[in-house]
């Protein structure tokens, strides 16, 4: 959604207006980039991100990917 800009066709600005008013149930802008971190973590370490059971164990990590 985020990069291949898909909230534009929606109707929305910016990728954090699309979060606000849509995924707002979920922890809106601040929650959804906590998780696409998380995700990008998993992603970066291969099979050890298996390992890593939520986003939370993956936050500390994401300064270093």
């Amino acid at each position: 959604m985020r990069e291949q800009q898909l909230y534009l066709q929606a109707g929305y600005k910016n990728f954090s207006e699309y979060c606000q008013r849509e995924l707002y149930a979920w922890g809106g802008y601040r929650r959804i980039n906590q998780l696409l971190g998380a995700k990008k973590v998993i992603d970066a370490v291969g099979e050890l991100g298996g390992h890593i059971k939520n986003e939370r164990q993956a936050r500390p990590l994401l300064r270093l990917v």
